[in-house]
């Protein structure tokens, strides 16, 4: 279970800017509920900042399908497990998110609060103050740097030139960032997988030509120290001649049938044996 709450937080992190755009979604929620509580409950305050007509007039479905949608499965690590099961690619998860259309329920929440403030002058404050956070919230409101930005692709360059001095009918196995780099810049090397393996909702159909096992070497890439000698052995089964990994202490200059030709710095540049 601790691994499924460690995707569902990573993945969200990710694709919506360390969560910022969320912000509006819970503010939406707070609202929705605020306004039943107005309506239904019991006890009644005076000189409440909600129009009372408008109060009246809000339909409240939206927000209860949306805090049930949230509580339910997006925000449910049970219906996330079994997603898994159903569909276990990584990142799949996110396929769950239009369940709580976002964009709509945080848009509809925004009108609804308008229409709840009584003086012209104080909505067009708001407005401007809605504006303004969303433009900010694509950078997690300047609080937070953006992870994974490098001004230069340096590391990845060096990699390109040097698979440019091999022969041209190469594959490739690398972290993503490489082959990223080495398919815009050296098509002619042909990686194991590609991009639509490890990028939710763009294979367009293509996962169906790949060996489901490519997803598991995907993973194992992410932590080469450990699965080293995993890596290398799925790399020679797919006729990998050059495997690429992400620097380790203490790598060694030879594992299964590649041995360690050059270093970058960040990458190791693992280059098969020619059998003679």
């Amino acid at each position: 279970m601790a691994q499924i709450i460690e995707l569902m937080l990573s993945s969200f992190e990710r694709a919506k800017e360390n969560g910022s755009y969320f912000l509006f979604y819970i503010l939406a929620l707070g609202l929705g509920l605020a306004i039943a509580w107005e309506r239904y409950g019991k006890s009644k305050t005076e000189n409440n900042w909600m129009l009372e007509e408008a109060k009246q007039r809000i339909p409240l479905w939206p927000f209860l399908y949306a805090l049930l949608s949230l509580l339910l499965v997006v925000a449910n690590p049970a219906a996330i497990f079994f997603w898994n099961k159903l569909s276990p690619m990584a990142d799949q998860y996110t396929k769950t998110w239009p369940f709580l259309m976002l964009i709509f329920v945080s848009a509809y929440g925004i009108v609804c609060f308008l229409g709840l403030v009584r003086e012209e002058k104080q909505k067009v404050i708001l407005l401007a103050g809605f504006i303004l956070i969303i433009g900010l919230a694509g950078n997690c409101y300047g609080l937070l740097p953006r992870e994974n930005h490098r001004p230069n692709n340096e590391e990845e360059k060096l990699v390109a030139e040097y698979l440019q001095e091999k022969e041209e009918n190469l594959h490739l196995l690398a972290p993503q960032e490489v082959l990223e780099y080495v398919g815009m810049f050296v098509p002619q090397i042909k990686p194991v997988y590609g991009k639509d393996l490890y990028t939710p909702n763009l294979d367009l159909g293509i996962m169906d030509s790949y060996d489901p096992s490519l997803m598991g070497l995907y993973e194992a890439m992410k932590n080469p120290q450990e699965n080293i000698g995993q890596i290398a052995e799925s790399a020679y089964l797919y006729d990998c001649h050059v495997l690429v990994v992400d620097s380790f202490e203490n790598a060694p200059d030879q594992v299964g049938n590649y041995r360690l030709e050059k270093e970058t710095g960040k990458y190791l540049i693992f280059v098969r044996k020619v059998n003679h």
